[in-house]
């Protein structure tokens, strides 16, 4: 079964790891997360990168999200 994690890594508090079944959730969470958490003036900087399904930066000092594919063993 595959699963969709989401790290999010902001120095202001602990990191926040969440688990989705569909890829969609778990991108649009990431997404939702920046909202809440960038600075008013920074800029979403979302990048390609292969092993993983979703990334951006959020801030000046390189806070993140990024959501990576899993397959969860029974």
């Amino acid at each position: 079964m595959k699963i969709y994690i989401v790290l999010c890594s902001d120095r202001h508090s602990d990191d926040v790891i969440m688990a989705f079944k569909k890829p969609e959730s778990a991108i649009e969470f990431a997404k939702r997360f920046i909202e809440l958490n960038k600075w008013e003036d920074a800029e979403v900087e979302e990048e390609e990168i292969i092993e993983w399904l979703y990334y951006a930066t959020y801030s000046p000092d390189g806070d993140f999200v990024r959501v990576e594919e899993c397959e969860l063993q029974p």
